[in-house]
Parts: structure tokens; sequence; C-alpha cells
């Protein structure tokens, strides 16, 4: 289930919002990325990424394109069987357009316990 929910203080001066995306699934033999619209307009300081303990070692790279295909994140190798959190800085946060999109593509076959991705963006 994709959920959004925004924590902006009473006077707007420190808006936070938090998008969870529904969960990304691969069946055992699958390995072709899979696509989400990402319905924000506003800066991530924050990405989440939760893989499960495949069968296969496998990776997950993630890939964030605008609307006219410019790639505007990535970032390969998230570990499978953990929870990584990649925090920007006021130099390395990633600016995220309307229309924009996010790939998750896993590096092989994920085998018989297939594969699953939780991908959590925060923002302001």
């Amino acid at each position: 289930m994709e959920s959004t929910t925004d924590k902006r203080n009473a006077i707007n001066t420190k808006p936070i919002w938090r998008r969870k995306l529904a969960q990304f699934t691969w069946a055992a033999a699958v390995s072709t990325g899979v696509s989400k619209d990402l319905e924000i307009n506003g800066k991530v300081k924050a990405i989440v990424g939760v893989a499960n303990d495949s069968t296969n070692a496998i990776t997950y790279t993630t890939t964030i394109k605008d609307v006219d295909g410019y790639t505007l994140y990535t970032k390969a190798d998230w570990a499978e069987a953990a929870t990584e959190v990649v925090v920007f800085d006021a130099d390395t946060m990633v600016y995220i357009p309307d229309g924009s999109t996010v790939t998750i593509t896993p590096s092989g076959v994920p085998g018989a316990s297939t594969g699953t991705f939780d991908l959590t963006l925060i923002g302001e």
C-alpha cells in the first residue's frame, strides 16, 4: 500500500513529508526492473530501502528519472536481507519534480523465495 504522511508544523516553517511506495515484488525467475510513478514535487532528504532475504544472493538498483527521462538519482547494490538508509545534506539533496518515476532492478533472479523491496522517501 502506498502512503504519504505530511508532518508540517503549525506555521509551515519545517515541512516534512514521507512517501512509502507499495512493495516492489519479483517472482522466482524474474529480474526485470519494476517502475512506479513518484507523486512528489520536492526535495528528498533521505531514502530508506528494505530488501528481503531471497534464495539467490542478489542486490537491487534504484533509479529515479524525471518526466524527460533524465536520471536524477541512482543507487546500486542495495544489500539483500537488509535495511539501508541514505541521508543527503544540502549539497547532495535530490530534487524530484512532478511526473518522475522510480525503477527498482534486481541484479538477478531472486529464486524460490521471490524478491521484495520496500522504498520510502523522506523530504521537505
